[in-house]
C-alpha cells in the first residue's frame, strides 16, 4: 500500500517531434487519461476574459475542462500550476457538453515544446497520486482507527 510520502511512478508516453524546433504533439487517444478534479484558469482568445475552470480529467494529449460558460472560439489558453511554477498551454476545443449550469469542453493540447511536455507530465503524475489518496481515504471506514 502506498504511504503518504510514496509516489506512484508513471512513464511519460512517447511523442512525435513536429519540426526542427523540437515542438511536440501527442495523440490524445493514445495516452492514458486520469481523473483530476483540479482548479485551473483559462483565457478565451488572446484578449478574452480569464475564467476559473475545473479540470475533470487529463492526459498528455488532452483534457475535459468544466467552465461556467462556453464563450466563442475554438482555442483557449490553460494556465496550470506545479508547486510555485506556472505554465501556459494552448488547448484546442473539439466539443462541448452541458453539465447542469456549467459546460464541459473536450479537447487536445496544442503543440508543446519539451519543457511544456515535461511540466504537464509532472502535473498529471501529481494529480493522479492525489486522486488515488482521496480514493483510499474514501474507501476507509469512519470507525477505522487507522483512517
Amino acid at each position: 500500500e502506498p504511504g503518504d510520502n510514496e509516489v506512484t511512478v508513471l512513464r511519460c508516453p512517447p511523442a512525435a517531434a513536429d519540426d526542427a524546433t523540437g515542438s511536440i504533439t501527442v495523440d490524445r487517444r493514445a495516452t492514458p487519461r486520469f481523473p483530476a478534479w483540479e482548479r485551473a484558469v483559462i483565457r478565451w482568445g488572446e484578449d478574452g476574459p480569464a475564467m476559473r475552470a475545473l479540470i475533470q480529467d487529463v492526459s498528455q494529449g488532452g483534457a475535459r475542462i468544466e467552465v461556467a460558460e462556453r464563450l466563442a472560439g475554438d482555442e483557449v489558453t490553460v494556465h496550470l500550476r506545479y508547486g510555485d511554477e506556472r505554465m501556459e498551454f494552448v488547448f484546442n476545443i473539439l466539443g462541448t457538453d452541458s453539465k447542469g449550469a456549467t459546460k464541459v469542453i473536450r479537447g487536445e493540447w496544442g503543440v508543446m515544446d519539451p519543457r511544456q511536455k515535461a511540466f504537464l507530465w509532472n502535473v498529471i503524475v501529481r494529480w493522479r497520486n492525489e486522486f488515488e489518496k482521496r480514493q483510499e481515504w474514501l474507501a476507509t471506514r469512519v470507525d477505522d482507527p487507522a483512517a
